[in-house]
């Protein structure tokens, strides 16, 4: 790795790793979801969080058979905090850790954008 002078990672070479982890995140995203689609727990009036298991579950599957394996793991509903004071900021839906550092992970929300029960999915099918 290439190191600055105060020999933290140079910050060209961790915003490319960071973009590393995020494409590979979203190809094994990209590779689960037409297994999540036809799994027999999902349907179009699947609620957001059964959607969410699946495809965790689909995604770790997909992970699992790359070779090698990206050292990632993906987490169900992981509570985010603010790190200077422990104030609860929400749940994720998938968080993605690749490192051992907790504060640092790339998160994948989920949205039912279709629904008709759901005030943000109507505002999004207004503006579309």
């Amino acid at each position: 790795m290439v190191r600055s002078a105060t020999g933290s990672l140079n910050l060209g070479v961790r915003h490319d790793a960071q973009f590393a982890v995020m494409r590979t995140a979203l190809k094994i995203l990209h590779q689960a979801w037409p297994s999540v689609a036809s799994d027999h727990r999902v349907s179009a009036t699947s609620n957001e969080d059964d959607i969410t298991n699946v495809l965790r579950q689909k995604m770790s599957e997909v992970k699992q058979s790359m070779t090698p394996s990206p050292n990632m793991r993906f987490e169900r509903e992981a509570q985010s905090d603010a790190a200077d004071d422990d104030t609860d900021l929400g749940l994720i839906d998938i968080m993605v850790c690749y490192t051992y550092n907790e504060q640092t992970y790339f998160v994948i929300e989920c949205k039912r954008i279709r629904s008709t029960d759901n005030d943000l999915a109507l505002k999004s099918l207004r503006i579309n």
